[in-house]
């Protein structure tokens, strides 16, 4: 009977950690490379299970604000610290000093952290406000 239980024990780690491996949380991440240019690079968090579903990790946060982003293009500039931005609604694109282009929609969501260098450049697509959340991260 114990190797039984041994045996389902293992069947069930090996279950679980299946499934997390097929469950994680992707985000894009803005960073300055070696040459000062901006670039994209995707990254996954991994999904834990928790009381209220799948959880990624706790991230240190300092705090965060909703922002609308209006039509105007903003030119090269870069993020006063790392923070995320999720879209809740509009169109964002970002173009990085590499000449990366890339379109964010309501739910994608961003880690800028390209704090040095040239930095990137924004506009809104359709010319329509862009509504966000920045979560500013701790140090």
């Amino acid at each position: 009977m114990r190797y039984f239980v041994s045996f389902i024990f293992l069947i069930v780690l090996g279950a679980t950690s299946v499934l997390q491996a097929a469950n994680s949380r992707s985000y894009t991440i803005l960073y300055t490379g070696k040459d000062g240019n901006s670039y994209f690079k995707e990254a996954e968090e991994p999904l834990i299970p928790a009381k209220v579903g799948l959880v990624t990790r706790l991230l240190p946060t300092k705090s965060l604000f909703f922002g609308e982003a209006g039509g105007a293009a903003q030119d090269w500039h870069n993020p006063a610290q790392r923070l995320f931005i999720i879209v809740l609604s509009g169109v964002m694109q970002i173009e990085t000093s590499s000449g990366q282009i890339k379109a964010f929609k309501a739910g994608d969501i961003l880690l800028a952290e390209d704090l040095t260098g040239k930095g990137h450049r924004t506009s809104n697509l359709n010319e329509q406000p862009v509504n966000y959340l920045a979560i500013l991260l701790a140090d």
